[in-house]
């Protein structure tokens, strides 16, 4: 490049205008340029385009003017703003999908209160929530079901015993599906149940 104008190692609009610059500059001291670091592209040998960071700065030498050039490849810089923001997006997205399901988990919820036997544990195995299908069926009031244990109606011991299973799956994230013979104010009754896992966005059962 010894002897060669600078502008051989630019490319496009850059190397087309650089001497304009130069000039525009040299004759009316307006720094457009000069003293500013700015992104650009650049022309590697071998013909491949390249991100570059220059830096064009001025000096004397007696009464003679020299610009001396600093670039820099922004290459990897640049990769990782991109992978970045390909991150953020992804992100993004996965939380408006969370969200989207989490709407839709609540639909559904709200149907299921309507037409179904609805019940809501807590991970310590408590009741937190019971729809009005319930504790009619049960002869009893919601406050009066609030804190009781999973499997407390339930009449068979060795039955209670596969509860300890039944939560292990849960906390895996499995949904389960068991029958239960319950005991309640006198009333003897079968229920086939499914029990859901609810996660958070992270994808934890809470």
């Amino acid at each position: 490049v010894i002897g060669n104008n600078i502008k051989m190692l630019m490319y496009g609009d850059d190397a087309r205008d650089h001497d304009n610059y130069i000039k525009r500059y040299l004759d009316t001291g307006q720094r457009h340029v000069v003293g500013m670091a700015r992104e650009m592209k650049a022309m590697h040998k071998t013909g491949k385009i390249l991100n570059i960071e220059l830096k064009l700065e001025e000096g004397k030498l007696g009464s003679e003017t020299k610009f001396i050039g600093v670039l820099r490849n922004i290459e990897e810089r640049l990769q990782k703003q991109k992978d970045y923001r390909n991150k953020i997006n992804d992100l993004n997205k996965a939380n408006e999908d969370a969200q989207k399901r989490e709407a839709e988990l609540l639909k559904l919820i709200e149907g299921v209160k309507e037409v179904a036997l609805y019940v809501e544990y807590n991970m310590e195995r408590e009741i937190i929530d019971i729809n009005d299908n319930f504790t009619k069926l049960l002869d009893t009031t919601k406050d009066q079901m609030l804190g009781v244990k999973q499997g407390a109606f339930e009449t068979d011991e060795d039955k209670k015993k596969e509860f300890q299973n039944l939560w292990r799956k849960l906390h895996e994230g499995k949904t389960c599906r068991i029958v239960q013979h319950i005991n309640a104010q006198g009333k003897h009754l079968w229920f086939s149940e499914v029990y859901i896992p609810i996660k958070d966005k992270e994808g934890n059962v809470n």
